[in-house]
């Protein structure tokens, strides 16, 4: 599926309902789209050195992750168990510490 323009930076991963997304949040806004998915009712899990922020409804699992190494913070949602996506962000922490 060809992504629409201004979402070349959106990662797709799976087939399927196991399909989740991977998308950048822009730098500078990390810190407050966890606040944000914290005050919207998610839960604070710790993620192999790194935080995140987990909302899970029945239909839908969203992580807000900060990755440290790059300084970054990752959204991942997906119609997948919030393990699904912890294990994602983990990896992608894992790929960051890596490459530097």
């Amino acid at each position: 599926m060809a992504l629409p323009p201004g979402f070349q930076g959106v990662g797709r991963y799976g087939t399927g309902l196991s399909t989740f997304v991977v998308l950048p949040i822009p730098r500078g806004s990390g810190r407050a789209a966890r606040e944000g998915a914290r005050r919207g009712g998610g839960t604070v899990v710790r993620l192999d050195g790194h935080e995140g922020v987990l909302l899970a409804t029945p239909l839908l699992t969203v992580l807000v992750a900060g990755v440290p190494a790059s300084r970054r913070t990752y959204l991942l949602a997906g119609v997948v168990t919030p393990a699904v996506l912890e294990r994602a962000a983990a990896e992608l922490a894992d790929r960051t510490r890596s490459r530097r």
